[in-house]
């Protein structure tokens, strides 16, 4: 039982990623409310899903700014 809520887990894993994801969802959003903001919001989580698929994710909110976003 204590294996299930270790680090190491696999529940962690995926807890953790869908977190990471309903961040980046939501940052995508917030950004893309001006339309003209659009294009560069989704190239900055297109491009953090595929760091994420990779596995060379470091922290959302500062890949999201060295990526595409478009206000500073």
């Amino acid at each position: 039982m204590s294996k299930l809520f270790s680090l190491d887990s696999g529940l962690y894993k995926f807890m953790s990623r869908l977190f990471d994801m309903l961040k980046l969802n939501a940052m995508w959003i917030l950004c893309s409310i001006p339309i003209v903001t659009i294009g560069a919001s989704t190239t900055a989580a297109f491009t953090i899903t595929l760091k994420m698929v990779d596995e060379e994710e470091g922290y959302i909110a500062s890949d999201w700014k060295s990526n595409g976003f478009p206000f500073d």
